[in-house]
C-alpha cells in the first residue's frame, strides 16, 4: 500500500538564500517523496547552513507511526489518498500521509486517517543566524465514523532540540476525544435535565471506553513518565470547545477533549522515547479494539437522532480543532500565532482531512442515505 506523502512549505520568500537553490531542493525532495513506499521508513533531511544532518529522532518517530498507520488502514480497508491537497508547496519541512475509506464505503467505522510530521529546523537555520530551538514533531489522528459513538483518536510526539544542542526535552501527547458531550468537564452530581441526559452519555462511554481499567493505564503511563523520566504534566488543559446539544435538550458548552487527556514533558532519552513509542502504541490498540467492536447496525447507529447528533458535534470539533490549529502550527513554525496565517493553514488543512469526509458528510457523491 503506497501512502501519499504532502510535503508541506512554511519557509519565507526572505528567508531564502537563492531561487536556484530553492528549485534543486524542491526537485530533489519531490524525487524522493514520489519514490517512497508507505512501509518504508522516511528520514527527514533538511538543510543547517552549509550542512545537511538527518533528524534519526524524527525519523524513527516516523517509521513508528507509519508502521501503526498502515495496520490501521490494511484492517479497517482504508485506501491511500492519491493527490490530496496538490496545491501544497512542494518543499518544506514535513509531509502528510492521508487515507479513507473507498467510495462505495457504506457504514464507514473510520472517515478519516491522517499521519503528519513536521520539522523548524530548516526555518532556524534560515533566520538570520539567530540561534534558535527547533522541534519534530510526529502525529498520528483518526477520525471514527458517525455510525459509531467510538472516540476519536490522536497521539503526537514532539522533540525540542536547544538551540546550543545542550539538551532536548520530549513531549507526548495522547487523547480519546468523546463524540457527544458527555459533561466530563461539569458536577458529577446532575441538577437540571441537560446534566442528567450528560450524565447518561458519560455512563455509556464510561461503560465501553474509559472503564476503570482503562483510567488506571493512563495513570500508570502518567507514574512511568514521571517517575522513570522526570516527565512535568502539563498544568493547562486544551481550550477547544464548542457548543452543541445531546438529545432534544438545548445546547451548551462543552470541551473537545476526553478524561484521558495526557500531556507531558520530559527529558529526551533513548528510553523515554522508547516509552512515549509504547504509550502510543497501547493508546492505538486499545482504539482498534472498540473500532473493531464497534456494531454500526445497532438501534442507535440506525438512529437518525443519535447519527445526527454525532455527526453534527463531529463537524463542530473538526472547524475548532482546526481553527486551533493555525495558530499552533504558526507559533511553531515562526514563534509567532500571526506570522503568516495562510502558511499555518495550508498545514491544518492538508492534517484535517476532506470537507466531504466519507459518513460525515456524503455531499458531492451522490449519496445521502445516512442523514
Amino acid at each position: 500500500m503506497m501512502g501519499i506523502i504532502v510535503p508541506l512549505c512554511p519557509l519565507r520568500r526572505t528567508q531564502i538564500a537563492s531561487r536556484c537553490t530553492l528549485l534543486l531542493l524542491l526537485l530533489l525532495f519531490n524525487s524522493i517523496s514520489q519514490t517512497q513506499a508507505l512501509s518504508a521508513p522516511t528520514t527527514a533531511t533538511y538543510t543547517t547552513g552549509t550542512s545537511t544532518s538527518t533528524s534519526s529522532v524524527r525519523s524513527t518517530m516516523e517509521a513508528s507511526k507509519r508502521a501503526t498507520a498502515t495496520l490501521i488502514a490494511e484492517s479497517l480497508g482504508l485506501e491511500s489518498v492519491v493527490g490530496w491537497a496538490p496545491s501544497l508547496p512542494s518543499l518544506g519541512v514535513g509531509f502528510v500521509e492521508a487515507f479513507e475509506p473507498p467510495p462505495d464505503a457504506t457504514k464507514p467505522l473510520l472517515s478519516w486517517l491522517s499521519l503528519l510530521s513536521i520539522s523548524t529546523a530548516g526555518i532556524a537555520a534560515a533566520s538570520a543566524g539567530i540561534p534558535e530551538p527547533t522541534q519534530d514533531q510526529v502525529q498520528l489522528t483518526a477520525w471514527s465514523g458517525p455510525l459509531t459513538d467510538v472516540p476519536h483518536l490522536i497521539t503526537r510526539l514532539s522533540v525540542v532540540h536547544a538551540a546550543d544542542e545542550s539538551n532536548e526535552s520530549l513531549r507526548l501527547m495522547m487523547d480519546f476525544r468523546p463524540r457527544l458531550d458527555a459533561g466530563y468537564q461539569d458536577d458529577p452530581e446532575p441538577t437540571s435535565r441537560a446534566a442528567f441526559v450528560k450524565a447518561g452519555v458519560r455512563r455509556d462511554y464510561d461503560t465501553a471506553f474509559f472503564t476503570p481499567e482503562t483510567r488506571q493505564w493512563r495513570e500508570t503511563v502518567l507514574a512511568s513518565c514521571q517517575n522513570d523520566h522526570g516527565a512535568v504534566e502539563s498544568a493547562d488543559t486544551p481550550s477547544a470547545k464548542v457548543f452543541s446539544r445531546v438529545g432534544s435538550g438545548k445546547g451548551d458548552w462543552s470541551v473537545c477533549h476526553g478524561p484521558l487527556y495526557l500531556d507531558v514533558t520530559m527529558p529526551h532519552t533513548e528510553t523515554s522515547l522508547q516509552t512515549c513509542l509504547t504509550a502510543c502504541q497501547d493508546a492505538t490498540d486499545r482504539w482498534q479494539t472498540w473500532v473493531k467492536a464497534a456494531n454500526t447496525d445497532t438501534d442507535d447507529a440506525s438512529s437518525w437522532m443519535n447519527s445526527r447528533l454525532i455527526y453534527d458535534r463531529d463537524n463542530q470539533v473538526r472547524a475548532e480543532l482546526f481553527s486551533n490549529a493555525v495558530g499552533e502550527y504558526e507559533e511553531l513554525l515562526y514563534g509567532d500565532a500571526d506570522a503568516d496565517a495562510d502558511k499555518g493553514r495550508v498545514i491544518a488543512l492538508a492534517d484535517a482531512g476532506r470537507l466531504d469526509m466519507i459518513g460525515h458528510n456524503d455531499i458531492g457523491r451522490g449519496e445521502g442515505d445516512y442523514y
